[in-house]
């Protein structure tokens, strides 16, 4: 069985869910304006926004971008994780913001999300780097 046509579907699809991400998160900075504390949300998707288009480019600092993103989204989360204790159904479930508790679990989300990215992308590298 020929493994190219499936590198290049991998290839392809690496790039539409990079491309994809990117606007996403320019989109999630975008909605920040209106945050009690905007700029530090829409520097955080900022920079998960380049660092999915520094993916979909192959930039040369990528790796480093990675890890960056990473270690930053995992420290957000875990900055969030006691909003949990006092989390209500409606900070998930509503689009209105019914209390100042419900933004922090929404933030904690929106950490799982970058992190998740991120965690693809290195292990994407990874695989990449190893011949799979």
């Amino acid at each position: 069985m020929d493994s190219a046509p499936s590198a290049l579907a991998t290839t392809r699809l690496y790039r539409i869910a990079c491309a994809v991400m990117a606007a996403i998160f320019v989109l999630s900075a975008a909605v920040q304006w209106n945050d009690p504390d905007p700029v530090r949300w829409v520097a955080f998707y900022g920079f998960a926004a380049l660092t999915a288009f520094a993916a979909l480019v192959r930039a040369r600092l990528l790796p480093v971008l990675e890890v960056l993103l990473a270690v930053l989204a995992f420290g957000v989360g875990l900055a969030f994780v006691p909003a949990l204790g006092d989390a209500r159904i409606e900070a998930v479930t509503s689009i209105q913001m019914k209390s100042a508790e419900d933004e922090e679990v929404r933030e904690l989300g929106g950490a799982a999300i970058v992190l998740g990215f991120a965690t693809g992308l290195l292990i994407h590298r990874a695989r990449e780097t190893k011949g799979d």
